[in-house]
């Protein structure tokens, strides 16, 4: 999160900020209707104030819930125009950076390209592990190095310096010590320096770092 200085020193030429109360929240059950709540009263409000949600960008942490909030829009408020900038983080910085030439030859790092970095650099990796929520699919070396890596990174913490307390959250069953969480951090930088990829963090940071927003009223 960005302090409000930056925020507004960066995207100053919005032309609204909407902020809520501290102590507003929305709790519940899953099934109860939080999101639902969420999504109409934001909304709701936007329409009041005179937006077209077609000039609205909205984030969300997963596709599903930016497509939910899409969905609603079309059915509570009759919106069928371009909602271009309903989006998870990473597709709306993949976007952006697409948008502004900076993203063409992208290569975003899923699960092939963690295969190919893995047998190159003969770490085991498991490639069911990486859709297997149950837990059920036998989590290799690498995957647990990777889960470790972007834990620390998604934790504002170091990757090296900090592996014990990712190791500790994530329990791999599987031995690690900070000579191969090292070793493994630096043969990822660089191969994929070589092969010219990108990692869904490191879009969220070039959108940061070159200040690109959508072209939006409301953000």
């Amino acid at each position: 999160t960005m302090e409000q200085e930056q925020w507004t020193n960066n995207f100053g030429h919005l032309k609204h900020e909407f902020k809520f109360d501290i102590d507003e929240a929305i709790i519940g059950l899953p099934g109860t209707g939080k999101t639902y709540t969420l999504q109409k009263e934001v909304m709701q409000d936007l329409v009041d104030l005179g937006y077209s949600l077609s000039n609205v960008a909205v984030s969300t942490f997963t596709n599903s819930m930016a497509d939910e909030f899409q969905e609603r829009a079309e059915e509570e408020f009759a919106v069928y125009s371009s909602l271009d900038w309903f989006g998870s983080t990473h597709s709306l910085c993949a976007k952006l950076l697409y948008r502004h030439k900076t993203g063409n030859d992208m290569n975003v790092v899923n699960f092939r390209e963690k295969e190919k970095f893995c047998n190159e650099y003969n770490y085991r990796f498991n490639k069911n592990a990486e859709f297997d929520d149950s837990n059920t699919a036998d989590v290799e070396l690498g995957n647990a190095l990777f889960d470790m890596r972007n834990l620390c990174i998604n934790s504002l913490k170091n990757p090296v310096d900090d592996w014990k307390w990712a190791y500790r959250q994530i329990k791999p069953d599987v031995k690690v010590n900070r000579k191969v969480v090292k070793q493994f951090n630096k043969n990822f930088e660089k191969w994929k320096e070589e092969n010219d990829c990108i990692t869904f963090i490191d879009m969220i940071k070039k959108c940061l770092d070159e200040e690109l927003i959508p072209p939006v009223s409301v953000l």
